[in-house]
């Protein structure tokens, strides 16, 4: 297996020492694309294919004609200032499939040694307006080695190169840069595929750069034209069925979950509201360590003519009626918690 590592840059000082560390921790052939996007000229690096920009063109545009002349198997598309660990590519591309975009945790790096700061970041969800969110969706102790997210954010995800083209490839007339994740997702979701987040790889990053204008200059889509692209592709059918898969879903009609479904029934309209709540109860020893924890899931429909309360007063007040329909129990075995059920 072959991956094609795909980096945009302007300029960034941590590309080597990224692309030596990727080489370091790969477990099967790599090939390396730098597009140095309107950026000062590079130094040759050894092995690796470098396209200059006379003048900025974009990440997507950038992107596309690097993976125009990609060989590998798989596109890994990173930013020019991260880590990967142990054996990534095979595990991404195990994810990755034939459908699906496969991307890692995410854990903020300092810029000089390179070590963990704390936090950990995994999940990504939508916003209202499209753009992405990190989504403590679950601790880090409760997470399968792999899981269903709605988003991910752009610095370093995996796709198949001919999965990447069956898709069309970046959309260059969205704009230069920004929001390459929500759209990305969205895409893949829509196309019968998922994206996988790979909770045994963490990718380093340094945080920050975007705010460094004078160093990483790039021209953004305004945020208005974004959102309209986003719209105008999935609003209705497509991203409400994508959220009830996920629910609850923070800030989607008011911080609750809740589906709406109007159909005519003679000359009247059938309104049905869904609300769904999860609770968790944890169990610790005498010292302290959690050793047993059920995560419950309810759920109630609501059922009117269309002129009832609102959404969020049916929330407040059936809320706590909802009826459990499943749970999921997980227990201390070998030091780690399990799912047992």
């Amino acid at each position: 297996m072959k991956v094609s590592v795909i980096i945009a840059t302007i300029g960034d000082p941590h590309l080597v020492r990224t692309i030596d560390n990727l080489r370091e921790n790969a477990n099967d052939e790599l090939e390396f694309i730098v597009i140095n996007d309107g950026g000062k000229t590079l130094d040759p690096i050894d092995d690796v294919t470098i396209i200059r920009n006379a003048s900025q063109k974009g990440r997507r545009v950038s992107i596309n004609n690097a993976a125009a002349m990609a060989t590998g198997d798989y596109i890994f598309i990173l930013d020019s200032h991260c880590s990967m660990t142990k054996d990534w590519d095979i595990k991404l591309a195990k994810s990755a499939g034939r459908l699906n975009i496969a991307y890692s945790v995410i854990r903020d790096m300092t810029p000089d040694t390179w070590e963990y700061r704390p936090g950990w970041y995994g999940h990504v969800r939508i916003n209202m307006d499209y753009t992405e969110k990190w989504w403590r969706r679950k601790d880090p102790e409760f997470c399968e080695v792999e899981e269903e997210s709605i988003a991910f954010t752009g610095c370093a995800w995996m796709i198949s190169r001919k999965r990447f083209w069956q898709l069309k490839g970046y959309d260059e007339s969205l704009g230069k840069y920004g929001w390459d994740g929500p759209e990305w997702a969205l895409k893949t979701w829509f196309n019968k595929g998922r994206v996988i987040l790979r909770t045994d790889v963490i990718c380093g990053h340094i945080f920050g750069t975007n705010d460094k204008a004078s160093m990483y200059p790039c021209e953004m889509i305004p945020k208005e034209q974004y959102v309209k692209y986003m719209k105008d592709r999935y609003e209705g059918k497509f991203i409400d069925g994508l959220i009830e898969r996920f629910a609850p879903v923070p800030d989607w009609t008011e911080k609750v979950n809740v589906k709406r479904l109007e159909k005519p029934v003679g000359q009247k309209i059938k309104r049905e509201i869904k609300v769904n709540r999860i609770d968790e109860s944890i169990t610790k020893n005498a010292e302290g360590v959690v050793i047993k924890k059920v995560i419950e899931y309810f759920e109630y429909i609501h059922t009117d003519n269309g002129n009832g309360p609102s959404e969020a007063e049916i929330a407040k007040k059936y809320g706590p009626k909802a009826k459990k329909v499943r749970e999921e129990v997980w227990e201390l075995k070998e030091g780690k918690l399990q799912k047992v059920a």
